[in-house]
């Protein structure tokens, strides 16, 4: 009976190993005789079977069976399977503390970090720059720069997310971040020099718009705030499909994002060119206008200079 006893104990014991085994892989699995991973193990009326072996009126089985041992056999498999699904729960636990980080939390601000930057690359940022080229009026000056404020507002939160999660995920066993792995760094490298281009671009506004109001003509600092932002935005397109890929989005995501990127592209290209045909057509019709003003000038200054001349052979 011993024997047969101990026998049954390293059954058990290599089942709550496999058990273990299974819940640290994977945090959904339930254990045996478990419905509710809340309440698994609370309810003792299962169906399992006894290890006594009964012999006769007394039994030979483990509690207070009448010689079967079923009853208590049936209960004990139940609580077995309770506080295997207690250990699951521990072991998900234990493996976030053996990242070192929450893993559900980070797969959460990812997909945040993913859709707060598409949102501002793929569209905002698009919108802002088509604006201020086929609105009329001083309003496309605004509606271009209220549209650029809350893509940059939604952007810096996207970045924020992404120097939270390059600050505390890492890689288990070799300690390296996302930006130290050679297999997926390229995306947050250009995130960071995007992050770069996207701060500098008010300050580059501001001073084009200054200098424009002033002299009437684009500067330095007007050709530096176009392409800057020209940059950025196909970087930041660019980089969220790459992201995507990192991600290991699914091919409907990937799908969708190079939709609406590819439409959004090809309005923004298309505003561009006729903003840049509208400027030259302006600045061709000023200077028309500039030397038919400047020949009016030089017949006026003519006329001037051959009156007092006139004048004064009459007198004489």
């Amino acid at each position: 009976m011993a024997i047969k006893n101990s026998r049954i104990l390293i059954q058990q014991a290599a089942l709550c190993v496999c058990f273990a085994t299974l819940a640290l892989a994977s945090p959904q699995f339930q254990f045996p005789g478990s419905n509710n991973g809340n309440n698994g193990g609370n309810n003792n009326g299962g169906t399992g079977s006894g290890s006594g072996s009964g012999t006769g009126g007394t039994g030979a089985g483990s509690g207070n069976g009448n010689g079967n041992g079923s009853g208590n056999g049936n209960g004990n498999g139940n609580g077995f399977g309770g506080n295997g699904q207690g250990f699951g729960n521990n072991g998900q636990n234990g493996f976030n503390n053996f990242l070192g980080f929450d893993v559900n939390r980070a797969m959460y601000l990812r997909m945040v970090h993913g859709w707060v930057a598409s949102v501002a690359f793929v569209i905002l940022f698009p919108l802002g720059s088509i604006f201020i080229r086929v609105i009329p009026g001083r309003f496309s000056f605004l509606a271009h720069v209220a549209t650029q404020i809350i893509a940059s507002i939604l952007y810096i939160v996207g970045a924020g997310i992404g120097f939270w999660m390059l600050a505390n995920i890492r890689f288990p066993f070799n300690g390296g971040s996302l930006l130290t792995d050679p297999n997926i760094n390229y995306h947050p490298i250009i995130g960071i020099v995007v992050f770069v281009g996207v701060l500098a671009q008010p300050g580059l506004g501001f001073m084009h718009h200054a200098q424009y109001k002033k002299l009437g003509r684009r500067q330095i600092w007007s050709h530096l705030h176009l392409w800057n932002g020209r940059l950025m935005i196909a970087l930041g397109i660019v980089n969220g499909g790459l992201g995507l890929l990192v991600a290991r989005a699914s091919d409907q995501a990937r799908t969708a994002y190079a939709a609406v990127a590819g439409v959004m592209s090809v309005l923004w290209i298309l505003a561009s060119i006729f903003g840049e045909c509208k400027k030259a057509i302006e600045v061709r019709r000023q200077s028309r206008a500039a030397r038919k003003e400047a020949k009016r000038n030089e017949r006026l200054a003519a006329k001037n200079l051959s009156r007092p001349s006139s004048q004064g052979g009459a007198t004489v």
